[in-house]
């Protein structure tokens, strides 16, 4: 049986990683497995593309930049942030791609906040513009929010945000498939400054467990970052945050045999939370946490 993991990127991003079963693995030698390891193919949720690490939507429907924002939001992203040309032809393509144009388009930027202090909508400042000549403007004083694809350039432009227009979402994660063990992958996501995931509240737990189904086609059981390894039943998430909310099953945790310290989820008919031995395959969840102090 092979298995699929999944990273989260968002406030974070996410890794979908796959393993081969146990027995399969047990029977691979080490050059097999190194040769594996290599063997990365990027998957995107349905209806989504993947650019650098991140998953981008074009949405054709023409909405105001605020209704455009609530409806990336009610699909898990924002409006789209840009980072670099290379990231912004991309976009476009997307757009040229379903239009068979360079059709004006939302992102993610605005200043009504403070004129002339650009963010974009998940809070973080640009960095990467590509403004056309002479924009921003602010033409008239009422134009707080970026299109793309503006004018002969196809360049950005500040223009009015009840203005109508298809818009591109963004969900800050990714999906990575990959052969390898648990600790493989472990090491892999902490090579990104990824953790396994830690969940909050029950709109996280759902949110994941969406994510886990969208990647492959069911409820797939999977490891987050919560461990009693250390101490029997002093729980711990693996990015030190504090283990407050859970979703046992009844039951559970039980540590059978005396060997069960790790957290799996979707367990069983209630999709609920067990513990299990570590060395175990399963799905992964890994969340990477953006640092406040750094800045684009």
């Amino acid at each position: 049986m092979k298995n699929l993991a999944l990273c989260v990127l968002g406030c974070a991003v996410v890794v979908l990683v796959g393993a081969a079963a146990v027995e399969e693995e047990k029977a691979q030698n080490d050059q097999t497995e190194r040769s594996n390891l290599d063997k990365r193919t990027v998957l995107t949720p349905r209806g989504w593309s993947q650019i650098i690490g991140r998953s981008f939507q074009f949405v054709p429907k023409p909405m105001t930049w605020a209704e455009a924002e609530k409806n990336c939001q009610s699909i898990g992203g924002n409006l789209a942030s840009v980072h670099n040309t290379y990231e912004y032809h991309e976009i476009q393509r997307l757009i040229t791609t379903a239009t068979h144009e360079y059709k004006a388009t939302w992102i993610g930027g605005s200043d009504a906040q403070q004129e002339g202090t650009w963010l974009w909508s998940n809070g973080r400042s640009l960095q990467y513009t590509n403004w056309c000549p002479r924009q921003p403007d602010n033409f008239r004083g009422t134009q707080h929010c970026i299109q793309i694809n503006y004018g002969a350039q196809k360049c950005w432009d500040d223009v009015d945000c009840h203005i109508k227009r298809p818009s591109v979402c963004v969900k800050r994660r990714c999906l990575l498939l990959e052969r390898s063990n648990l600790d493989k992958r472990t090491k892999y996501c902490q090579s990104i400054g990824a953790n396994l995931a830690s969940v909050h509240s029950a709109q996280e737990h759902k949110s994941l467990q969406k994510l886990i189904s969208q990647a492959t086609g069911y409820d797939k059981e999977a490891w987050i970052g919560g461990s009693d390894a250390q101490e029997r039943g002093a729980w711990f998430w693996s990015d030190g945050s504090s283990f407050r909310y859970t979703y046992w099953c009844r039951g559970e945790p039980n540590n059978s045999y005396g060997r069960q310290h790790c957290l799996q989820m979707n367990q069983g008919a209630s999709n609920c939370w067990g513990d299990f031995e570590c060395y175990g395959y399963r799905a992964s969840i890994y969340e990477k946490k953006r640092r406040p102090w750094l800045r684009g």
